[in-house]
């Protein structure tokens, strides 16, 4: 089934990280493994457990979000040619602020749900501890009352306070700065090799969890 294939590739991931930990004590390098072995806060050390959790959520939570970011955001380069000859133009100036557009637009992850913790108000509305409270991040990141002209691509939009990475505090993305350095990677790549690259129509995976896309068509320019 599904859930069982899921669960065998998470124990890959798991068992591959715990192996390379321990090599890593015993033998370090420069690398990101041994930077998070010999990690130490307060005289504590991440024990290989969290180490394998850690390396699991960057392997996947980092994969699809951010390549579906990267579709989605090719996507609208294609629907708002203007956008593309902005960063073409002067890449190095405006992909930073380009980024936050890229995963605002996106809005790879749809939905997550919280459990209240105590008897509050939310903007006029009463919530009870134990209540289920769900957050549409698209909805959000459209927020007319936050953005102007939000169902605009702008890859100078600025301030651009979008919720893709969270909304602060605890549950802030931990990998926000790892999505930025693949985005600035992967689009300096394709706008600069194949920067007339054109994409259709994508065929979307139907979830409720994240936006994803299955397949979407490509066209490159031969000359």
């Amino acid at each position: 089934t599904p859930i069982e294939v899921l669960q065998e590739s998470l124990e890959v991931l798991h068992t591959m990280a715990t192996e390379l930990a321990e090599a890593r004590r015993v033998q370090p390098r420069d690398d990101l493994m041994t930077s998070l072995v010999e990690a130490e806060v307060e005289g504590e050390r991440l024990t290989t457990h969290e180490i394998a959790s850690f390396f699991t959520l960057l392997s996947v939570a980092g994969n699809d979000t951010t390549r579906n970011t990267i579709t989605h955001t090719m996507k609208a380069l294609t629907d708002f040619p203007d956008q593309r000859k902005l960063l073409i133009d002067d890449f190095d100036a405006k992909i930073g602020t380009a980024i936050d557009e890229f995963v605002r637009w996106a809005s790879p992850v749809m939905t997550f749900r919280r459990t209240v913790t105590r008897d509050t108000e939310l903007s006029g509305q009463e919530l009870s501890e134990g209540d289920k409270v769900v957050m549409f991040f698209a909805s959000g990141n459209r927020d007319e009352t936050v953005f102007d002209r939000p169902r605009v691509f702008d890859v100078t939009r600025k301030p651009n306070d979008h919720l893709g990475f969270g909304g602060g505090g605890v549950h802030y993305c931990m990998c926000s700065n790892l999505a930025r350095t693949q985005l600035r990677a992967i689009f300096n790549q394709l706008l600069t090799r194949v920067p007339d690259i054109q994409v259709g129509q994508p065929v979307p995976l139907v979830g409720n969890f994240v936006h994803a896309v299955k397949s979407i068509p490509c066209t490159l320019n031969a000359g």
